[in-house]
């Protein structure tokens, strides 16, 4: 029995089968002679196929669901057993119709979350996604809310970095990615500030998809990738060519700040094979704030001159610290002999080469807070 009234849209996804549904015993839609396949349900599926039918709110309606596994949907070869159906069904709204209802309850409400992201639908493994930006009509529902709410908490739920055209005027975003059965709990621990966020981002978050070195090499009218990026990947690509983003590798904010003090690195004792410890970054970490927190500690290595194309700097390991409120800590990050080297291809080795490398310490790719430089005078090939 619909709540409300007017035309309905209903969709349906088939896995391993055929399946058709009416309403009143009328056809609304046709999944079963006219199969689109899809790579859901593991590469067994159809895609989606939608029908409309116009309702009166309160009156009740026989919905008849026909559903069959004796064949698989056409073209696809992976058996999913006894096959099943997915069902959904929505009123027609505009976008406008939606934003502006939002826009609404904003202006009214004490505090507001926007939670968006994307889903199972969106991305997923096995397929690769047309863009980076949420589903449509997302962006519009979020710059109407900021544009009314600007101290409006956004929740971003994805696995992957996505456009996001409003983030210059947001002034609170945490990325959430997928958490799971207990998400929703975790999730108010930070909002309300019972848990201290100190995650820190796995990949940078370019502005637009077009500044993504995949973005030259991923794909062409054969099917066929070339990776011509090569070792320029992530923040490599960026600092490379001097691209701004909208944030970088390693970062994130907690309610807490910190500082690095006091570094010093020191080489070890002669090495003797590639496990060994060429040095030692010796730092202090202090927590300025007066709640505990973590704290992501990230070493980079940036090249000497050298013959080859090389990243500007690449991180080589990092540790994670909780320190109390005011306290302050003692740490070290060992630098083996390989976070120094690149491989020969000519000589079919790694290579260290000779000359000054320069040891960042920070706290992302981009938020260096302090340097050391330690030199090498000699070449070094060895084989993993």
């Amino acid at each position: 029995m619909p709540n409300e009234g007017g035309e309905w849209e209903f969709g349906m996804v088939v896995a391993a089968g055929q399946g058709d549904l009416y309403i009143d015993g009328v056809q609304v839609i046709d999944n079963s002679t006219q199969q689109t396949p899809s790579p859901l349900f593991e590469c067994a599926g159809s895609i989606q196929e939608v029908g409309h039918f116009t309702v009166e709110a309160g009156k009740s309606y026989a919905l008849e669901i026909r559903f069959s596994n004796q064949r698989p949907v056409p073209g696809q070869t992976i058996p999913m057993g006894r096959g099943a159906i997915e069902v959904g069904a929505r009123r027609i709204r505009t976008t406008a119709e939606l934003v502006n209802e939002a826009v609404e309850v904003a202006k009214q409400a004490d505090v507001v979350i926007v939670a968006v992201g994307l889903n199972a639908d969106w991305e997923s493994e096995g397929y690769d996604r047309k863009n980076p930006r949420l589903p449509p009509g997302t962006d519009e529902l979020v710059d109407a809310v900021l544009d009314v709410r600007s101290d409006s908490v956004v929740v971003l739920q994805s696995g992957t970095p996505l456009e996001l055209p409003w983030v210059e005027k947001c002034s609170a975003l945490l990325q959430a990615h997928y958490g799971g059965l207990e998400f929703g709990n975790g999730l108010a621990d930070i909002i309300f500030g019972k848990a201290n966020p100190s995650a820190r981002l796995s990949m940078t978050y370019p502005f637009k998809a077009s500044h993504n070195p995949a973005n030259y090499n991923w794909g062409d009218e054969f099917g066929e990738s070339r990776y011509g990026e090569g070792v320029f990947v992530g923040y490599r690509h960026y600092e490379a060519t001097d691209r701004e983003v909208m944030f970088p590798f390693g970062y994130g904010l907690s309610y807490h700040s910190s500082e690095i003090t006091d570094i010093a690195i020191e080489k070890t004792s002669p090495f003797t094979k590639p496990v060994d410890i060429l040095a030692t970054c010796h730092f202090t970490l202090e927590n300025l704030s007066e709640i505990p927190g973590r704290e992501v500690v990230q070493l980079y290595i940036g090249p000497p001159d050298s013959e080859v194309r090389r990243p500007v700097k690449e991180r080589k390991t990092y540790c994670k610290l909780a320190l109390k409120a005011h306290e302050k800590k003692k740490a070290q990050l060992n630098i083996p002999l390989e976070a120094f080297a690149y491989f020969n291809g000519r000589m079919n080795q790694w290579h260290v080469e000779k000359g000054t490398y320069r040891v960042f310490l920070g706290f992302s790719s981009q938020n260096i807070r302090a340097e050391e430089d330690i030199q090498f005078h000699y070449l070094h090939f060895f084989n993993c």
